[in-house]
This record gives structure tokens, C-alpha cells and sequence, in this order.
């Protein structure tokens, strides 16, 4: 078990480590709660910027895989979907993933009967490979 002066040497550690990882990535990598590690970050005089690690990353997702859902992209960033799409939304960006639609074949999902599936066989409604 670790310390708590141990702790906060890693949360510290971490962020300089990794400068984009939110509180909540560091949070879940040291099993502790992101109100945790903004305090301890903000005892040691980090300067964290609210929520911009968060902006950069949603945005930099999107561009990346425009094919990705908000939820797919909440999960990798470690926020809601609501908070990505409210995000996605202010930068101009397409909330909703490009689709490609499906041949009669059997790519139709088998959950939800939709025949829109994203690039890499994934079902737009369900989010899972089910096609």
C-alpha cells in the first residue's frame, strides 16, 4: 500500500509525465479519485488548466477518427458524451460519426436491424461489432 506522501509524488510525477492525461487518466491509473488528484496538483502549485486537456484531445479524436462516436470518444478521453458533443459543437466539428451505408448483405446489424455502419464494421446504433 502505498503512502500518502508517496501518492502525491506519483500524481506530480505523472502529470509532468504526461502533460495531456487528465485527472481523471492519472486518477484511475493510481486508483484514486480525480478530485484527489486535482488537489493534490493544485497543493503543488501545477498549473492545470481546466478542462483544456480535455478540449485538445475531443477535438484531436474528431479530426483523427471521424468515424468515432461521441461515446467512443468520451470513453478515450475520460468525459461524458454530453460533454464531447457540447465540445464538437463549439469547434464546429460533425457531432455525428461519418457513416457509410451497408450492402443488403450481411453486414446488417443483428441487435438493432440498422443497415448504417461505420468504417470499421462497427454498428452505428449499438456501438458494437454486431454486423
Amino acid at each position: 500500500m502505498q503512502t500518502t506522501i508517496n501518492i502525491r509524488d506519483s500524481v506530480v510525477e505523472l502529470y509532468r509525465q504526461h502533460p495531456s492525461w487528465n485527472q481523471v487518466r492519472i486518477g484511475k491509473e493510481l486508483n484514486i479519485s480525480p478530485q484527489y488528484v486535482w488537489a493534490i496538483l493544485h497543493a503543488a502549485g501545477e498549473k492545470i488548466a481546466r478542462g483544456h486537456h480535455t478540449r485538445t484531445m475531443a477535438v484531436a479524436l474528431r479530426q483523427e477518427h471521424p468515424d468515432w462516436t461521441v461515446k467512443a470518444i468520451g470513453l478515450q478521453v475520460g468525459v461524458q458524451a454530453v460533454r464531447v458533443r457540447e465540445i464538437l459543437k463549439s469547434e464546429g466539428l460533425p457531432i455525428v460519426p461519418v457513416a457509410t451505408i451497408a450492402p443488403e448483405s450481411d453486414t446488417t446489424c443483428r441487435i438493432c436491424g440498422i443497415k448504417a455502419v461505420l468504417g470499421d464494421g462497427l454498428c452505428v446504433t449499438c456501438w458494437d461489432k454486431r454486423v
